[in-house]
């Protein structure tokens, strides 16, 4: 190209080939220059681009300063940037502040290298870190060859040949010397080692060779005041220690003054002092057990019932003499008594819904001073040939109920009536007399009583009687005197059985007339018998006293205090006597999941249920964590797991509809619970374990003492 000024008239290109004219005055986009094509903002050739506008060069597939794989020289918004390689894996990029190389140098990690080094430049290899991120600190080699590693000349360690010395404000804090000579000032810490002579303070702790331990300004075991030989041998008084876990008792006693479940709230303590253990929820004393017998206190902290027995075994529970305005003691569900229980007045929970007795469990004989009967009080009962028509002077025909035979008058009339005005009222002579004209009595000759239909007022005999009556049948026959002087007669003697004429129909007593006094005869084959439940409870202006002087199963091991729906709040007691032994666990517990482990492991399983509480307010074990024999799904009184629905409530038959004009299902909510005696069995051999662990714990001790 040839020109004489940088705005030549004419260029002229020459090749081998052709010749191109370029001429200044005209734009040739889209037009090839020795292979590269010329646009309006690039020039481009194969894989490479020149970007006039952009300030770019662009080599490979490079597009943006981190997109593509190739070389990335130009402009990227305010700054200039470079890069190379490719940016998803290994590339060298300078971002017109900072370099990166994403990759390695000489085969080692630039990510490693970069870590090694931190933002100030310093090296912070984690092998030899510091707090200060410096290497070693002053680390230099002294004229006799002690090496010193220190921040000045007080503080710091040195090491020579006579052996380590260490320093803190000028102070030396250790030293040991090459004879293995030792001096700390501060604490000595190691999790094992072997001395000769241990002695601590010249008025505290000393160890022998031999393992011997003593206590006070004694230079030998022998003469030592408080000591422990290598056998367990010793002499120690005035030990206090603050709390003993569970699992440092072992031994069949312990002695002591107080051992208690917990400080405060709510806990178990046994009073070495009162012989005693008291109960307390998170605020008051809840229950005390002493030798006299099981004291209970409301929630207030005031006592409110005891239970004692007296020389001759008689339970005695006594409810009234503490104040407040109770007193009576609620037996929900059945209770068979073989014996006798003195109380004062008992009253039925519900008025008109319990019985006293049933079909099959009745009573044998019933001693009261006065009954009463659908509103009427009799202390006396007449007999038989005693009995008269006066005795029906309170009754109209009405109460006889409707007559379904003939009704003979035996020639006498029916007086006293009202003017019928129904078609089916009897009518007097007179409505005849004036409606019927010549109509007379023989024109009835072929009616009967029952054509008359039922009376709905008094009807009047004027002292005269019905004859030829049928023997009743129904409730509702009318009376011969034969019957009634054959009931008398056994009423008023007493000779057999009294049975209602209706299974599960007529009450003994009522919510008006109650009996004053039921007595029974003392006897093998007398109780209160019942197939569903016997509520007994008790009011007096005193506050009511259930009294028995014994209190027995009608038969061993067969019947139970309560069930899974109805069961005693509270028990108060002297004492207590399990029959039949506790289990023995030796072999393993089973857990809910099938798997077998020790007693104390079983225990270690148990976990909370956050959604019940105790009375005294803390949430309770979950049922589900318990060992297998302890716990004790909900069952019915025939042992018989109740079936439950998803919110944990059992579908139970109530007692009180059962067989009854309301009969139905009702839903009780039901809790499980777990065998206490089984549970007293696993803790106990839970105890013998860790007997056995501190028996072995007491030997290791003597083996490292020696």
């Amino acid at each position: 190209m040839k020109t004489k000024n940088l705005t030549p008239d004419n260029i002229s290109i020459r090749s081998k080939r052709s010749k191109v004219y370029v001429d200044p005055d005209t734009e040739h986009f889209g037009d090839v220059l020795a292979g590269w094509a010329i646009g309006s903002d690039e020039m481009s050739k194969g894989s490479v681009k020149i970007q006039a506008t952009n300030e770019r060069i662009l080599l490979g597939v490079a597009t943006e300063p981190l997109t593509g794989v190739g070389i990335f020289i130009g402009k990227d918004g305010t700054d200039y940037e470079f890069r190379v390689g490719d940016p998803d894996n290994k590339y060298l990029h300078y971002d017109g502040t900072d370099v990166d190389l994403v990759g390695s140098i000489s085969g080692r990690s630039t990510a490693i290298i970069a870590g090694a080094i931190n933002s100030i430049g310093h090296f912070i290899d984690a092998n030899l870190d510091t707090s200060a991120k410096t290497i070693l600190g002053d680390f230099t080699f002294g004229e006799s060859g002690a090496i010193k590693m220190i921040t000045d000349e007080n503080n710091g360690l040195w090491i020579s040949p006579t052996g380590i010395l260490g320093k803190k404000a000028g102070d030396t804090t250790f030293a040991i010397d090459i004879l293995g000579n030792a001096t700390f000032s501060g604490t000595l810490v190691a999790a094992a080692g072997t001395l000769g002579e241990i002695t601590i303070g010249t008025n505290a702790w000393h160890v022998d060779s031999l393992g011997n331990m003593w206590w006070g300004n004694f230079a030998n075991y022998a003469d030592a005041t408080y000591k422990i030989s290598t056998a367990g041998v010793g002499n120690l008084s005035g030990i206090v220690a603050a709390s003993v876990a569970a699992e440092n008792i072992t031994g069949t006693t312990i002695t002591g003054k107080t051992l208690q479940t917990s400080e405060s709230n709510a806990r178990v303590v046994i009073d070495g002092d009162t012989d005693s253990i008291n109960i307390y929820d998170a605020s008051y004393l809840r229950a005390l057990l002493d030798g006299s017998g099981i004291n209970l206190y409301n929630t207030s902290g005031n006592k409110s019932a005891s239970m004692t027995a007296d020389a001759s075994g008689v339970l005695i529970i006594d409810v009234s003499s503490f104040g407040g305005s109770g007193g009576a003691m609620n037996i929900t569900g059945s209770m068979n008594v073989t014996g006798h229980i003195a109380a004062g007045d008992v009253v039925p929970k519900t008025n008109n819904t319990y019985y006293l007795g049933s079909p099959s469990y009745e009573w044998k004989k019933l001693y009261v001073g006065e009954i009463e009967l659908n509103g009427v009080s009799r202390t006396t009962w007449s007999s038989g040939s005693a009995f008269s028509c006066s005795d029906l002077s309170s009754c109209s025909i009405t109460s006889m109920g409707t007559t379904s035979g003939d009704f003979s008058m035996n020639s006498h009339k029916i007086t006293s009536l009202a003017t019928p005005t129904l078609t089916y009222d009897a009518a007097t002579k007179k409505y005849v007399d004036d409606n019927a004209g010549s109509f007379s009595c023989s024109d009835l000759s072929g009616c009967n009583l029952d054509d008359l239909g039922t009376t709905d007022a008094d009807f009047s005999m004027n002292s005269h009687k019905i004859t030829s009556l049928a023997t009743p049948i129904n409730d509702s026959d009318a009376a011969t005197r034969n019957y009634v002087d054959t009931v008398a007669d056994s009423i008023s003697s007493f000779g057999s059985t009294i049975t209602p004429t209706t299974n599960d129909a007529y009450n003994l007593g009522s919510s008006s007339y109650n009996w004053q006094n039921l007595y029974l005869e003392n006897g093998a084959d007398t109780g209160i018998y019942s197939d569903s439940t016997i509520l007994l409870e008790t009011y007096t202006s005193s506050g009511g006293v259930i009294y028995s002087k014994h209190f027995k199963a009608h038969s061993g091991n067969t019947y139970d205090l309560g069930d899974d729906t109805y069961y005693w709040r509270t028990l108060y007691y002297g004492t207590s006597v399990k029959k039949g032994g506790f289990g023995f666990f030796d072999k393993g517990v089973e857990l809910q999941n099938g798997k077998i482990v020790s007693d104390l492991e079983s225990l270690m399983q148990m976990k909370e249920n956050s959604k019940l509480t105790t009375p005294y307010g803390s949430t309770i074990i979950d049922y589900k964590s318990l060992p297998k024999v302890v716990f004790r799904k909900a069952r019915d009184s025939f042992d018989k797991e109740l079936p439950r629905d998803e919110n944990g409530a059992y579908q139970i038959l109530t007692p009180e509809d059962k067989g009854g004009p309301k009969e139905g299902t009702k839903k009780i909510k039901v809790e499980d619970g777990e065998d206490v005696n089984a549970m007293i069995s696993i803790l106990i051999g839970a105890v013998r374990e860790l007997g056995v662990e501190v028996n072995k714990l007491k030997k290791t001790i003597n083996v490292v003492n020696k």
